[in-house]
């Protein structure tokens, strides 16, 4: 990335951040965003829990526009938990599946789901369109094998709130 799209970035992403504030601003506002002087946890860099006194400060921010400002220890560990579960997902998907190909309405696509009335994790395909956040796989057996390797108690825990 060079400079301006570095600038231009930082652009869009300040916008994010101006629009999140809006938002939280309102009085009936359900995201949480730590008062000056509050103390708030994080996922810091190197993939630890820290935590940090709200100043406002540009850094403040950045965390808080990428949703990494949590109200208790315990909320930012269970984040932690639900993108180390999505990460091996998506590890699994790439390193054992065919790339992906949407133009290839023939081509199954593969993705985990929950079904409350069963209280099954279970697996479905389509073919010519993508639904929001899923991880696609290219076989049933792919996918098999991640929920057997990552744990399906992980993955309805973290992927689904499912205790």
């Amino acid at each position: 990335m060079n400079k301006q799209e570095a600038i231009e970035q930082m652009d869009l992403l300040n916008k994010e951040m101006e629009k999140l504030r809006k938002i939280i601003e309102e009085p009936d506002s359900k995201i949480w965003r730590p008062e000056f002087d509050e103390e708030f946890y994080f996922i810091s860099d190197k993939g630890t829990i820290s935590d940090d006194t709200w100043y406002d400060t540009d850094a403040d921010k950045s965390k808080f526009a990428l949703n990494n400002v949590f109200k208790t220890i315990e909320e930012a560990e269970f984040e932690f938990e639900k993108q180390l579960v999505e990460a091996e997902l998506r590890i699994c998907a790439l390193e054992n599946s065919d790339e992906v190909d949407w133009n290839d309405e023939g081509s199954d696509k593969y993705y985990i789901e929950y079904n409350y009335k069963t209280d099954t994790m279970e697996y479905d395909c389509y073919s010519s369109y993508q639904a929001q956040g899923a991880i696609h796989f290219t076989s049933e057996e792919i996918i098999e094998r991640a929920i057997d390797q990552i744990g399906e108690d992980r993955i309805k825990k973290y992927i689904f709130g499912i205790e």
